[in-house]
C-alpha cells in the first residue's frame, strides 16, 4: 500500500473516470497523498477533506506542490 506509484484501484478508478468523464472527485482518506497526485496530474479536481489538519496533511503539501498540483488544505470538523 505505501510508494511512490498510485495503487491499482486508484489507476481503475481513473479509467472509470475518464470513461463517465467526471472532472471532480471526492476522495476520503487522502493519506500520504499519492492517490491525490495521481487524480490531479490527471486532469481530475480532487477534494480531500481531512478532519484534522496534523502530520498527514503537513506532509502532503511539499509533494503536491512539487507536482504542479494547486493545494487548498481546509479542516473539516466533525458533527457531535
Amino acid at each position: 500500500m505505501f510508494g511512490g506509484a498510485a495503487e491499482r484501484p486508484a489507476r481503475k478508478a481513473l479509467e472509470l473516470f475518464q470513461k463517465e468523464t467526471v472532472p471532480k472527485i471526492l476522495e476520503l482518506g487522502g493519506g500520504q497523498g499519492r492517490d491525490t497526485i495521481f487524480f490531479g496530474q490527471s486532469g481530475l479536481q480532487v477534494v480531500v477533506p481531512e478532519r484534522t489538519i496534523g502530520m498527514k496533511a503537513a506532509a502532503a503539501l511539499p509533494c503536491i506542490s512539487l507536482a504542479g498540483i494547486r493545494s487548498n488544505i481546509w479542516r473539516a470538523d466533525s458533527i457531535s
